[in-house]
């Protein structure tokens, strides 16, 4: 998630200056209609590179490579096979193999057989792993070689990703029978009420967002991708869909690779790699490796680095730059609920007034909203809760109608009579230029001492201190049954400010209710086996005190 720069905003009121409409205007910032290809399922687009191309290599891993001819046949192999079980239409296939091969065999063998694939990521508990396959009615999981022992729940049949014998059907694909308007994948995320929701995401938009990012960023049979995300997470959608379907090439870094930022870096410079794609704290752990390398071998060909799924650290970008000077930083956002990404911003010169990195605008066929509380567009200025609308949208939630009323919603504002909107559960607002400001979750604000605290308010002021270069702020429960304000600051190289002189700088701009009651100082932050900020893993201070250091953890 990514937050933008606080801007002047228009002054309606100023003399001589007539009062935008609100809605007019956001309808003119929304004007992102853009016509697209559409023909079939997506994986067709992958299908069309393995005849233009088969010969080149589509997937890279250490030690190995595939052809798109290679791939084409094995995930065949597998189409069929699945289709042998009953495999068709909107039936759900959970994938469960670890990173390598297997992983885009299964993805591309899940689609052509017509069915929608479920990740089910090797390193989940047994009891989340069940609780996904039965929340998406998943009756086949797709495995690799040497996983019978994993407890499959009942009703759960194994299918192996890789079959040992040939199949004579595999030159050709089945007939999918799928098309745009048909579930390609499930993607969970967690739930308020502890029960996990599936997002089902359709052909249609996949093709949107492909088509969007081969027109703004130039992908083809040049490029290779380095992905790093896991399966469970949609950013790793474009990397296994939407790379090959460019006739582009993807290495899969491995679980020993991606836990170790030397290891990882060293695919980088050592690996033809042209596109990074990745939540920021997972680039963020190469940062401090990075500044031995300016000039080295392998650092003139990354041209491109998306970014996305959390908060950008402001100095990123020119860290990056400074290595890789040839890169592109794009810094993209929305939510799974909108098809990976729905907006994007082209990281320049960083503004030290920046809070971090503007959230940006929409996408092609993307409409971003910031309406009131009864649904009307609000002035430039004026914060308001965030809908998404347009092609980007996602069927809805697996299997749960009811929640899917409530998220999505009839759209009232955009140019199509049916379309939808998703009530995303932000906050933000727009500059009076149309970039939108990223202001935070709706249920993420939290109150101290009775008084709402923005934590982005405290992370920017502290931010603005010499002596830090990152910092999260979090409200954790007090002894006294209120929460205390909590801040991990990362300290800038060279510098080890103190907790004393860290709070006189937010005292001296903020009250005193948004002064951290305990400054906790770390090396790094933690990130989750998606790549996003684990806020969660972040240390507990030992006590808190308005002078007490509290410890910097390894």
């Amino acid at each position: 998630m990514t937050t933008a720069p606080r801007r002047p905003s228009a002054d309606p009121a100023a003399p001589g200056r007539a009062t935008p409409d609100p809605a007019a205007q956001q309808r003119a910032w929304n004007a992102t209609a853009r016509a697209y290809a559409a023909d079939g399922p997506v994986h067709r687009l992958f299908e069309a590179q393995a005849r233009l191309r088969p010969d080149a290599v589509a997937v890279r891993w250490a030690g190995g490579a595939l052809t798109f001819a290679e791939l084409d046949r094995r995930a065949n192999r597998l189409a069929w096979a699945l289709r042998d079980h009953g495999v068709g239409p909107e039936t759900p296939v959970g994938i469960r193999v670890p990173r390598g091969p297997l992983l885009a065999v299964a993805v591309y063998g899940v689609l052509k057989a017509g069915g929608c694939y479920v990740p089910v990521e090797p390193t989940l508990p047994a009891e989340r792993a069940h609780t996904l396959l039965a929340e998406a009615g998943v009756g086949l999981l797709v495995v690799a070689e040497g996983e019978d022992g994993w407890p499959l729940p009942p009703g759960v049949r194994p299918v192996g990703a890789d079959a040992p014998v040939a199949d004579p059907r595999e030159e050709h694909p089945p007939e999918p029978g799928t098309g745009v308007d048909s579930t390609a994948y499930v993607v969970f995320t967690s739930g308020s009420t502890g029960r996990p929701n599936g997002v089902a995401v359709a052909h249609r938009s996949l093709h949107n967002l492909l088509a969007w990012c081969r027109r703004t960023h130039g992908f083809g049979p040049h490029d290779l991708g380095l992905s790093v995300t896991s399966l469970g997470f949609d950013l790793s959608v474009f990397d296994l869909l939407g790379l090959p379907a460019y006739g582009a090439g993807v290495y899969l870094a491995d679980d020993a690779q991606r836990r170790d930022p030397e290891l990882l870096l060293d695919v980088l410079l050592r690996e033809p790699v042209t596109y990074w794609n990745s939540a920021p704290t997972t680039l963020a752990h190469l940062a401090p490796l990075l500044g031995g390398h300016r000039g080295a071998a392998g650092t003139g060909d990354l041209r491109l680095v998306y970014l996305s799924g959390d908060y950008t650290p402001l100095t990123l970008p020119d860290e990056v730059r400074s290595v890789f000077t040839g890169a592109t930083i794009v810094s993209l956002g929305g939510a799974t609920e909108a098809t990976v990404w729905s907006n994007w911003f082209e990281v320049g010169v960083v503004d030290p007034a920046w809070r971090s990195i503007p959230y940006g605008r929409p996408i092609d066929n993307a409409q971003y909203w910031v309406v009131d509380e009864d649904l009307r567009p609000c002035p430039a200025g004026v914060p308001g809760d965030l809908l998404i609308g347009g092609d980007v949208l996602a069927l809805g939630y697996h299997r749960q109608p009811e929640l899917t009323r409530q998220r999505f919603v009839p759209d009232t504002l955009g140019p199509d009579p049916r379309g939808r909107l998703y009530r995303t559960g932000d906050r933000a607002s727009f500059g009076p230029d149309g970039v939108l400001t990223f202001l935070g979750r709706v249920d993420g604000q939290v109150k101290i001492r009775g008084a709402r605290v923005e934590l982005a308010e405290v992370e920017h002021r502290l931010r603005g201190h010499a002596g830090v270069k990152d910092v999260v702020a979090l409200a954790r429960p007090a002894p006294d049954g209120d929460r205390a304000l909590v801040a991990y600051v990362v300290p800038a190289p060279g510098c080890r400010p103190t907790v004393r002189e860290l709070r006189r700088h937010v005292a001296a701009a903020l009250p005193d209710y948004m002064v951290p009651a305990a400054v906790v100082f770390v090396d790094g932050f933690p990130a989750t086996g998606n790549g996003k900020l684990d806020r969660a893993a972040l240390p507990w201070p030992a006590r808190t005190g308005s002078t007490h250091v509290l410890g910097v953890p390894g």
